[in-house]
């Protein structure tokens, strides 16, 4: 129950980024804002997680995950919940500034709970299969949109993950607090009440930490010691090339369709069947995440986006349809395996939360230029210069696993 409730809390977060693309689209059709607008509405959004990301993780490393996230879900629902109310453009803009202060927290502090909450024997499939309910967001969002932005119902779309997320911070009040953020605060007894209320019975493992992660606090410094300047920077590559490769992709996906001369509705209708491609990619993850290595998986998965992505703005038709949904079937995998599974298990749990944030925090640093340099590039070269850019991140993080990848799969969180 812990983990569902996890992942539906991810699912409304990402459901709540994720009708960004959509909502902008349907918002510029019909002429209630403007590509600038709409790029500005993109940028805040990476602006506040950056803020949201750096103070999310300082939080939850030394108050503890459980509070940070809970706070993190009540801070999305209360924004989304005001962009749904927007009586014009630039209101939707301030409130999304504010829903993603929080937005940008919820998955990065409560994946980082989920995998200190899971035994390593069941972490890859456990993780995996969250993954697939927080990834149907994306096929969500889409059907939504599809249902609802043609008639202008574009404020229920805010209504519908700022209800969820409300909903979520009240049924998250039973959630354990990470027993090994407990252990390295030297507060045993807690963590066995945590373990005992997850019905975990074997706690040796688990507290015996070792006295660099029974110190309680890290230092900030302590992120940039030798021993984590490898898996800092393998990180921080890895969750940019990602997400910009995803924004690239999904978000700016309606916008691309719309520049190959495509009608709202027909963008709406390509849409919603890529999107299924997603949470499919997450159900191949459940199934495979423990039997193969995590190296073998994203290496894979990013070649195959690559490639895909390279031949996406040369197709059309099925074809097109075709190749979108590939591609995000490989997108649905690298996401459970580089930000469900990956980032999380680099780090030891006294930093786990702020190094996890930090690399987010730069992925959101990119974000506030990248609707910029998108939107250049759109207009520019088409949809040939957009993908482009999805094509090189996808090719740094091969290079990145190549060169710096650390094999996690089957490995204790305090092993590795």
């Amino acid at each position: 129950m812990f983990i569902a409730l996890i992942a539906l809390a991810v699912f409304f977060d990402f459901f709540d980024l994720m009708l960004s693309g959509s909502v902008t689209a349907a918002l510029l059709t019909s002429g209630w804002s403007t590509r600038e607008l709409n790029v500005v509405f993109l940028s805040v959004t990476g602006l506040g997680g950056i803020i949201s990301n750096l103070v999310a993780g300082a939080l939850a490393d030394r108050f503890g995950r459980r509070r940070v996230f809970r706070g993190a879900l009540l801070l999305v629902g209360l924004g989304t919940l005001a962009c749904a109310a927007a009586p014009r453009m630039e209101f939707l803009i301030g409130a999304r500034f504010i829903a993603s202060l929080g937005m940008a927290a919820v998955p990065g502090v409560g994946l980082t709970l989920m995998n200190e909450l899971l035994p390593v024997a069941v972490r890859g499939r456990w993780v995996s299969a969250s993954g697939v309910i927080s990834t149907s967001s994306l096929f969500a969002a889409a059907l939504a949109g599809y249902l609802l932005l043609p008639w202008g119902g574009w404020h229920w779309m805010f209504i519908i993950p700022g209800a969820g997320c409300l909903v979520l911070y009240c049924l998250t009040a039973v959630l354990p607090e990470s027993p090994r953020w407990l252990a390295t605060r030297g507060r045993h007894e807690a963590a066995r009440q945590a373990l005992s209320k997850m019905h975990i019975d074997e706690d040796g493992p688990l507290l015996a930490l070792n006295t660099l992660e029974r110190s309680g606090e890290a230092p900030v410094d302590r992120l940039f010691t030798k021993a984590l300047v490898k898996p800092l920077v393998l990180g921080v590559v890895l969750a940019v090339g990602f997400n910009v490769a995803t924004t690239g992709f999904l978000t700016w996906l309606p916008m691309l369709l719309l520049e190959r001369h495509l009608s709202i509705s027909n963008t709406l209708a390509y849409n919603l069947m890529m999107s299924l491609g997603i949470p499919l990619g997450g159900l191949a993850c459940t199934m495979l995440a423990d039997r193969i290595s995590r190296k073998a998986g994203i290496i894979g998965a990013a070649v195959t986006a690559l490639l895909l992505a390279a031949a996406f703005p040369f197709t059309s038709g099925y074809a097109l349809i075709g190749t979108g949904f590939v591609l995000q079937v490989s997108m649905g995998v690298l996401s459970t395996l580089i930000m469900g599974l990956y980032l999380a298990e680099l780090y030891p749990t006294n930093v786990r939360a702020r190094a996890t944030a930090l690399s987010m925090a730069t992925v959101r640093l990119v974000m506030v230029f990248l609707p910029f340099l998108l939107l250049t590039l759109l207009n520019v070269a088409g949809v040939v210069g957009v993908m482009a850019v999805v094509v090189i991140c996808l090719l740094v993080i091969v290079f990145a696993m190549f060169l710096l990848g650390i094999e996690t799969s089957g490995k204790s969180l305090d092993r590795i």
